[in-house]
């Protein structure tokens, strides 16, 4: 576990320095640039599990942020990104208006269909380990309790 977190931690150094230009795969991260105009979809190898990313409105970087991923990374976890993380700032109408649209309206029953038929988004793969993890975990008892 300790390597690991010195892995994560060189690499952030190494991406600190970089203006990802071009999309930039280490061992273990991921350092891209993300356009709000123009969200991509990612299905990054098996060994990548973070994603440094500069989210950008035009040639303006808004926010730097460093998460953790599992599995494909979609459109709609963009835009969850976008609404958690850039909420208190002044973005663009044109790109502010189909984040809203997106984020809070549209018609329900189609996100849900489209969410259900997608079983390889980031969520969904969150929510697959948490349950697995989950039936594997047992009791502990505690001493001195009967």
């Amino acid at each position: 576990m300790a390597a690991r977190k010195v892995q994560y931690r060189f690499e952030r150094m190494v991406l600190d320095y970089d203006d990802l230009s071009a999309p930039r795969a280490l061992s273990l991260t991921l350092g891209l640039r993300v356009d709000l105009n123009c969200l991509p979809a990612l299905r990054p190898g098996d060994n990548i599990d973070r994603i440094y990313v500069y989210l950008c409105d035009g040639p303006n970087i808004l926010a730097l942020l460093d998460i953790g991923i599992l599995g494909q990374v979609d459109r709609d976890f963009w835009l969850t990104l976008i609404d958690e993380h850039l909420h208190h700032l002044p973005i663009e109408e044109k790109v502010a208006k189909p984040v809203r649209k997106a984020t809070k309206g549209g018609n329900p029953r189609s996100r849900i269909r489209s969410f259900l038929r997608n079983n390889r988004t980031h969520c969904n793969r969150l929510r697959l380990l948490q349950t697995r993890l989950s039936r594997q975990a047992t009791s502990l008892a505690v001493p001195g309790s009967h």
